[in-house]
């Protein structure tokens, strides 16, 4: 169940990341926006599952 949710993640971080106005690319550009949705969706889902974020965040790194 993790990879869905945090793949969904890592698309709508790209997504937000791409349609920021050029001002705000300057200070966030997409890809650390992407890496502060990816981090902020496996916090949450993390706490709501009760798996914690390192778990969280190593499930979806190894695909387990």
């Amino acid at each position: 169940m993790t990879f869905p949710c945090l793949l969904a993640a890592t698309l709508e971080g790209t997504l937000i990341g791409s349609l920021l106005p050029a001002p705000a690319n300057r200070i966030l550009h997409p890809i650390i926006v992407t890496c502060l949705v990816i981090n902020a969706g496996a916090a949450v889902f993390g706490l709501a599952t009760g798996m914690g974020y390192q778990q969280t965040l190593q499930s979806y790194l190894t695909k387990v």
